[in-house]
């Protein structure tokens, strides 16, 4: 039986410039551990500095209007937490988990390290987000603050109504 410190709804989590293949494979690849509950849904959130091209082309007429995003996150994308693979050794990846594995999340998780080869550390542990796209947001929601590498949660209650503006949750990682 889970409880709520187990299970949180959404995490908005920074994806670095990772954002685009986030999009593409429908995985997430991150650190073991952070978090150590399960989520239900995930909203990556991208730096306007380093994934400025990205986010042009999402809303291109958009955000040439605006002046005073710099440094602060972006979420365009809301997805279902479809499975998430925990603990898996980043140098074997799902291949060491044999049979247990969907040959779709293996085939996913091999291209996501071959695309982000020079970010990956060998000896670390990860975990594997399998996600499934829910939404793409009419305009991006923006972080009340600078962009950091904090995890914030939120009910989707709170993102469905929040506008804009995102609600200042932040929580330190783990």
């Amino acid at each position: 039986m889970t409880t709520e410190e187990d299970v949180r709804q959404v995490l908005c989590k920074p994806v670095s410039v990772t954002g685009e293949i986030v999009n593409t494979l429908g995985i997430y690849v991150g650190q073991a551990g952070r978090p150590k509950m399960d989520v239900l849904y995930f909203m990556p959130r991208h730096s306007c500095n380093s994934n400025r091209e990205f986010l042009k082309n999402l809303y291109p007429t958009y955000l040439e209007k605006l002046e005073d995003i710099e440094g602060k996150g972006v979420c365009c994308y809301l997805y279902k937490v479809e499975k998430i693979y925990r603990d898996i050794p980043s140098s074997k990846g799902l291949a060491a988990m044999g049979e247990q594995v969907d040959p779709h999340h293996l085939a996913a998780y091999e291209t996501w390290v071959k695309l982000n080869k020079d970010d990956f550390i060998n000896e670390m542990q990860v975990d594997v987000y399998i996600l499934s796209p829910l939404c793409k947001f009419p305009l991006p929601k923006f972080t009340p603050g600078q962009n950091n590498a904090n995890l914030s949660f939120y009910t989707l209650e709170e993102i469905l109504s929040c506008g804009q503006e995102l609600p200042v949750k932040i929580e330190k990682i783990q």
